[in-house]
């Protein structure tokens, strides 16, 4: 059973992935799902979409970002990577498998830190698609008769006991993650990219640049995962001014000033 009662992920995930307290665009209401599938013509299996609606969008174990259709983040919008991950992988020559909308082609739904891909094989009804898991710059590729549900449990509680545990032995997914596996929203990815942005800022600051233009400014944030324009770094900002950290001016340029925080 993928769900439960109330239509979240199943208590069998929660006992190994907790949920966040502060979820990012984790959309529980069957209306937003209907109409984005309509607008898009894909349906989703049923326990992706519980998935979502508990945890949103971030990464399990710090190793594997499943996206989000909601999400506000383009980098972690399951549109935006399913485009740009099917569009390159056309041009593939050593790519084996075929690609959606073919049929029984492939559709990416995740990907890993180190650069694989983890797709959907879209082969009878949505909730029976198997998991196909592709090595990074490598023809090769392990596929999982089973829903997101079942791949991420058996993926954090794997039995090394059992002969039969397919990801047990797994040549891609070799990283192991301990019980009770974290799971990192991306509200907490973004504190981390804005930590290591804000020690680059005070460098510069003891550097005696305490106004950059807007061209030094973005490619600092680039430097680190971020964009400026984005709603998440936009809302981050927000709670840095108020904190008196960081006080970002816009008009027709960028300029920023650190402040010395409250105490």
């Amino acid at each position: 059973m993928f769900k439960d009662n109330q239509g979240g992920a199943s208590s069998k995930l929660l006992e190994v992935l907790a949920k966040p307290t502060r979820p990012h665009c984790a959309v529980t209401e069957a209306s937003e799902w209907a109409a984005i599938e309509d607008k898009f013509s894909l349906h989703f299996p049923a326990d992706y979409r519980a998935y979502i609606g508990t945890y949103g969008t971030g990464t399990v174990g710090d190793f594997i970002s499943i996206f989000n259709p909601f999400s506000t983040d383009k980098y972690s919008n399951f549109f935006y990577n399913k485009d740009f991950v099917l569009g390159g992988t056309r041009y593939d020559t050593g790519f084996l498998l075929p690609l959606f909308p073919q049929e029984k082609g492939v559709l990416p739904f995740a990907k890993t830190y180190d650069g694989d891909n983890l797709w959907w094989q879209t082969q009878g009804e949505p909730d029976n698609w198997s998991i196909v898991v592709t090595a990074v710059r490598s023809s090769y590729y392990e596929t999982y008769p089973m829903n997101l549900t079942d791949f991420l449990i058996k993926l954090i509680v794997r039995n090394r006991e059992s002969k039969k545990d397919l990801l047990r032995n797994s040549e891609i997914l070799k990283t192991s993650f301990e019980r009770k596996a974290p799971f990192i929203s991306l509200w907490s990815q973004l504190q981390k990219r804005l930590q290591h942005l804000k020690n680059s800022l005070i460098r510069e600051r003891d550097k005696g640049n305490n106004a950059l233009d807007e061209v030094a400014l973005n490619y600092i944030l680039l430097r680190h995962g971020l964009e400026l324009e984005t709603d998440l770094v936009q809302q981050q900002l927000e709670d840095w001014h108020q904190n008196s950290f960081i006080q970002l001016l816009k008009d027709k340029e960028i300029y920023l000033q650190l402040l010395e925080p409250k105490t």
